[in-house]
């Protein structure tokens, strides 16, 4: 064995042969449907498989409870398992690790803690942000959960320069993990994109927007991108929305109306994940107008599954997409709209359809499994 593996050093670390015990804090991860559920299920399963860690999860067992009251309420539960019970719990299993995949931590624990901040959009988007309350929470426990942090992980190195911009963390505390791509998200059949075309109503040509709705995705001007792009080629396309709306944007149907595309811009809502393999490969096109992101997963999915992409050239996203894909300036509706005209071109879709597997082929969760458990060794050296 390598004496510079991450087995190796554990071994020597845990002289009894015990592999190390790492507890995940799931309580965030099952309550959302973002790339912060898909980053946890995803690590944990590739750390069973691939890894050296006993791996257990745990999660605050009452469900969550929405609107008015219960929002303050939800707060103090998520405060009092985080500090107070999730520590006892520690104990009690015994654990060597915690991970906390979604930003927060407890400030007193009895073992070291590896801490995954995804993003301190909070901090550099506030404006943005789904609500004052969420805003002050994250102001107050997440600076305390990454000064407590032995380790912290995060999904790209435009992340790892803002939190150790708005944190002052030394580097050497932070690494950047990428989050991988599912061996689901692939090139479909032209049977199975059929079928989900059916399933769902798809019988025209569209662009394709995953993600909730949130200011930061920039859905309004993306909208706006279409209408310029119908109003200069003409075609009969759609462009389909994916992804939960209860993230705080609002108007977007009134704006629809007024440009007079009820008709054209259909929202899917959530789609279940055994569909979203198919959802991406029967798209033209993905679009990624976002203004801020960690990571920006749907660009690696859409990628792996065989479809053109076209993003926003700030935050992480030009990172992630290297150049495999078009990159348009996320505050000019004229300008995705150009990209979107580029995208739909025979040999641009080649050329980011095959440049944008190869890219996929970065991202895989076997290398996250890897690069995170150094993390384990590191947090208890």
């Amino acid at each position: 064995m390598n004496s510079h593996s991450p087995s190796a050093v554990m071994d020597r670390i845990r002289p009894d042969g015990k592999r190390i015990h790492v507890v995940f804090d799931m309580t965030f991860p099952r309550r959302l449907r973002t790339g912060t559920t898909v980053y946890a299920n995803e690590l944990v399963a590739a750390l069973r498989e691939r890894s050296t860690c006993q791996v257990t999860c745990v999660a605050e067992p009452v469900p969550i409870r929405h609107g008015g009251f219960w929002r303050l309420w939800n707060g103090i539960r998520n405060l009092l398992w985080t500090q107070v019970v999730l520590p006892l719990k520690l104990l009690w299993l015994r654990a060597d690790v915690l991970h906390a995949p979604s930003f927060f931590a407890p400030v007193v624990c009895p073992c070291p803690v590896v801490l995954s901040v995804h993003d301190v959009l909070y901090l550099t988007h506030p404006q943005y942000s789904r609500n004052n309350l969420f805003s002050l929470y994250a102001r107050l426990f997440i600076r305390r959960s990454i000064r407590r942090a032995d380790m912290i992980c995060t999904v790209s190195k435009a992340s790892k320069a803002e939190i150790q911009s708005a944190y002052g963390v030394p580097s050497e505390r932070i690494r950047v993990t990428y989050p991988g791509v599912s061996s689901r998200f692939q090139p479909q059949s032209e049977a199975t994109i059929a079928a989900v075309r059916e399933k769902y109503g798809l019988s025209k040509p569209f662009f394709l927007f995953v993600g909730m709705w949130v200011r930061r995705k920039n859905i309004p001007r993306l909208i706006e991108a279409f209408r310029i792009y119908l109003q200069a080629e003409k075609e009969d396309r759609e462009l389909v929305l994916v992804g939960p709306q209860d993230g705080g944007e609002t108007g977007i149907e009134a704006l629809l109306a007024d440009l007079d595309l009820t008709k054209r811009v259909r929202s899917l809502a959530y789609v279940p994940d055994e569909d979203m393999p198919s959802i991406y490969a029967a798209a033209d096109v993905l679009a990624m107008p976002s203004l801020g992101e960690g990571f920006g997963l749907p660009i690696v999915e859409a990628m792996a599954s065989g479809t053109p992409v076209i993003a926003s050239n700030v935050s992480c996203l030009p990172e992630v997409a290297g150049d495999a894909a078009l990159f348009f300036n996320p505050n000019e509706p004229a300008d995705i709209a150009h990209a979107m005209k580029l995208a739909t071109h025979p040999e641009t879709r080649r050329y980011l359809k095959e440049s944008g597997l190869k890219r996929a082929q970065l991202f895989t969760w076997e290398n996250t499994a890897r690069e995170t458990e150094k993390l384990y060794a590191d947090a208890l050296k």
